[in-house]
């Protein structure tokens, strides 16, 4: 698990997520994995129950009947940055100064291998990867691996900063929910 500095957003030091693609539903082909920062605060897990409700309006109370378990959806915003410096002045002023050096880790190129990894269609499969998501040590799933076995149901990119002189992002939000998959996983 890999530990960031964001003095921009004001979170301090936050855990990364450690995302591993997988090209088939049982993971034995390993495609690609990244650590992405996180907002802890948007971290949420929501477990359904599927109801059968009585078919006839003003049936009473009591009729609803349990039929199963139902999805799971993990909800996370995470935090795409090249502002690597120690204090927010030094990060506008970089957003603000001609910031055209090439960066290996640029929001750019970590945007495009998260969608290689997450979204885009595998070109074997025709279907996005499968993916197995860590938190490190604190558990997203409450099984021995504490691991979400899922596929990526939305993501949803918000800009945070620009660089003034190329108009390239600087920070990136990326909300986005994935839906448990873990019945086919079996890594």
């Amino acid at each position: 698990m890999a530990i960031s500095a964001d003095p921009l957003r004001g979170l301090g030091y936050i855990s990364s997520l450690h995302i591993t693609a997988y090209e088939d539903q049982y993971g034995d082909t390993k495609i690609d994995e990244m650590d992405v920062p996180y907002d802890p605060e948007s971290f949420k897990v929501t477990n359904k129950v599927e109801l059968k409700k009585p078919a006839i309006m003003g049936a009473g109370k009591g009729n609803i009947t349990y039929s199963g378990a139902g999805e799971t959806k993990f909800s996370v915003h995470l935090l795409f940055d090249d502002c690597t410096l120690p204090t927010v002045e030094e990060c506008y002023v970089m957003a603000a100064a001609d910031y055209d050096v090439a960066i290996a880790d640029s929001v750019e190129n970590q945007l495009k291998k998260f969608y290689k990894i997450c979204y885009a269609q595998n070109s074997g499969t025709k279907a996005p990867n499968y993916l197995s998501i860590n938190s490190g040590s604190m558990p997203i799933m409450e099984d021995v691996s504490g691991e979400f076995q899922c596929l990526m149901e939305s993501i949803e990119v918000k800009t945070n900063l620009v660089s003034v002189s190329t108009g390239q992002r600087l920070k990136v939000t990326v909300e986005c929910s994935f839906l448990d998959s873990s019945p086919y996983i079996s890594k």
